[in-house]
């Protein structure tokens, strides 16, 4: 093996590579045990007659891989009853002062009960749709710098919530303001009304449409 001096810039590309392939790897191992203990959920889910989406439960042994990851990144289960065809989840940006999407998946459901991911980090805005028999993953390019705020919020869906025909879902926000002092993240979970000077948001919709 050869040696030599390596740059401190050449060296921070190393770690962040280094920490990227770790990252990605841990992902897979996740979304695989996920897809073992998504097909008991799913029964589980099936024996409820309300339509609910909310977080997923995990075992001890999924909870401390998650420890693990740096990004930001939930899981949400859904439950819908045959009247329901089609889901569809954006991503929206609040830049320039307004509220604008930024990337969309959205698709026929193959089953009345599934999962999803929502994974955020500096790179890349991430959503998985899971099942049984694997993964889909969607990705956008990232494009709000948080790093700049004085303040910043986030949250996620954090209990069951019912789901209503073409009615937004909140699944995930996060919020960054230019200012220290107190700020209004909005009221009632929207997340338009808040005075955010930055922000990303997810949003799930449930329709009884299907889609081409």
């Amino acid at each position: 093996m050869k040696q030599g001096y390596e740059s401190p810039d050449r060296r921070a590309g190393i770690q962040t590579e280094r920490r990227v392939i770790k990252s990605a790897f841990l992902i897979i191992m996740l979304l695989a045990m996920l897809l073992t203990a998504c097909g008991s959920k799913q029964k589980e889910a099936a024996q409820s007659e309300t339509m609910v989406i909310k977080p997923s439960e995990f075992s001890e042994e999924t909870k401390e891989v998650l420890k693990i990851l740096d990004d930001e990144i939930s899981f949400f289960d859904y439950s819908v009853d045959e009247t329901i065809k089609s889901m569809r989840i954006d991503i929206w940006a609040y830049k320039d002062g307004k509220w604008i999407g930024v990337g969309n998946t959205f698709g026929n459901l193959k089953e009345s009960d599934g999962r999803i991911a929502v994974r955020i980090n500096d790179a890349s805005y991430d959503i998985f749709d899971i099942d049984e028999t694997g993964y889909v993953k969607s990705s956008f390019e990232s494009i709000i710098d948080f790093n700049k705020s004085k303040t910043k919020t986030s949250s996620s869906l954090s209990q069951p919530t019912e789901i209503e025909l073409g009615k937004e879902i909140s699944l995930w926000v996060k919020l960054g303001f230019d200012t220290a002092k107190a700020v209004s993240t909005g009221t009632a979970g929207d997340f338009r009304e808040s005075d955010c000077d930055s922000g990303l948001a997810v949003t799930v919709i449930f329709s009884t449409e299907s889609v081409e």
